[in-house]
């Protein structure tokens, strides 16, 4: 499939296909106690929005978000969503701008570890939002995914190219460094 740069991932909502990282032994972690700051960033081309009721997952390392772990996902509105754990139950969530469907975006997720998150459309950043400084990390067994949860459920219709993760939060120089490079 063609990329927005050489050749990208198609997720088809209806196969189940997506990506599964092992992260059984990850040289940094997502979540836990004093959480540490992270970014995820990618291109996204999206095919189709989720239907009513529904999410679609860009990427995350969870299969019950309000236990553990977290998700990057797109709601039928087409907003793209940060979620992790808030620690009572239930979820603590930035919401980013929203995305439309067809033509490529770069988009991208930070974590501050307690201090401000937030979400980038095309280099422009949302509103910062505070999540928790702690929360529970998921189990090994949850295993990173690019286009569905890590129980292969909320397939997200689109093609992915250029899914990279950091473990620091980068600032918005760097995110615009990351999508014009080549």
């Amino acid at each position: 499939m063609t990329g927005q740069h050489a050749k990208a991932l198609e997720i088809d909502p209806f196969t189940g296909v997506c990506v599964t990282i092992d992260f059984a032994t990850p040289t940094f972690s997502f979540g836990g106690t004093n959480a540490k700051a992270f970014t995820v960033t990618m291109w996204i081309y999206i095919l189709a929005l989720p239907v009513t009721g529904e999410i679609g997952y860009i990427a995350g390392q969870s299969s019950n978000i309000t236990a553990a772990g977290w998700r990057f996902s797109v709601v039928p509105s087409g907003t793209i969503n940060f979620a992790v754990p808030d620690g009572t139950g239930g979820v603590s969530v930035v919401t980013g701008p929203t995305i439309a469907i067809g033509g490529w975006h770069h988009i991208a997720a930070v974590y501050g570890a307690g201090a401000s998150s937030l979400m980038y459309l095309d280099a422009k950043p949302g509103n910062p939002q505070a999540l928790p400084a702690t929360w529970a990390a998921a189990a090994t067994s949850d295993h990173l995914r690019v286009g569905c949860s890590s129980d292969d459920q909320h397939q997200l219709g689109a093609r992915v190219d250029e899914v990279r993760f950091y473990n620091r939060a980068l600032s918005a120089a760097e995110i615009t460094i990351v999508k014009n490079a080549q």
